[in-house]
């Protein structure tokens, strides 16, 4: 999809941008993970998930969101209102917690700030993720973190930047996307239980049928998602 047209500027159309991006690459499949060991990781891409994955409810200092934060709007509501373009770049720009301040950040409020994971975020980042190291059974007690609801993290790692993809476990069964963090250490990997990705199906919600299938170090069946 293209955003340019009359008007269009890229600055204040990247948020919008991203939504798209989730709803029309991601939201409309299952992700489907079979580990080396048997464990099988459901992962389902609601649209009320995105903005907390991207931490809009941290940007408590301003409307609207902080009215998410104190869930007197909900997600889908925010949602929504990102694709309609009432909510744009402008408005999280304001928010002291949009980039990181210039000086000291106190232990465990990095992850307050959002420009980096907003920047990050894409389908490609996606894939890299997606066929990467897994940790089961998160222990956030070997971190600083409020994240208590984070069973699996699937992540990739360059040599400046750790991409990690946090899974919360919903009463259904199903994991979905808690959060998408950035960080430049390995904080949340070291001393984890961590796992391989064998195989990765992604099924189409409405035809239920499976549209790709990918065993790892074995060639791509099926189409890709671009």
């Amino acid at each position: 999809f293209r955003l340019e047209g009359e008007g269009f500027n890229p600055i204040i159309q990247t948020l919008k941008r991203k939504a798209l991006e989730y709803k029309n690459k991601l939201s409309k499949y299952k992700f489907l993970i079979t580990c080396e060991h048997g464990q099988q990781i459901e992962i389902r891409f609601e649209a009320r998930f995105f903005p907390h994955m991207i931490g809009l409810h941290k940007m408590d200092d301003i409307e609207p969101f902080k009215s998410f934060a104190n869930k007197k709007i909900s997600a889908n509501t925010i949602f929504k209102e990102i694709l309609a373009g009432q909510i744009t770049m402008n408005n999280v720009t304001q928010s002291t917690y949009y980039n990181y301040p210039p000086t000291n950040i106190s232990k465990g409020e990095e992850t307050k700030y959002i420009k980096e994971r907003l920047d990050s975020f894409s389908i490609k980042k996606m894939n890299d993720i997606f066929s990467n190291k897994i940790i089961i059974n998160f222990n956030p007690k070997t971190v600083y973190t409020t994240m208590g609801n984070v069973e699996i993290i699937l992540y990739n790692n360059t040599s400046k930047r750790y991409y990690h993809l946090m899974l919360g476990r919903n009463v259904a069964g199903y994991y979905f996307p808690s959060s998408f963090i950035v960080e430049p250490s390995d904080k949340y990997v070291k001393n984890q239980i961590t796992t391989n990705a064998k195989k990765l199906e992604i099924m189409d919600y409405k035809t239920r049928k499976i549209i790709l299938e990918y065993t790892y170090n074995i060639p791509l069946k099926g189409k890709e998602i671009h």
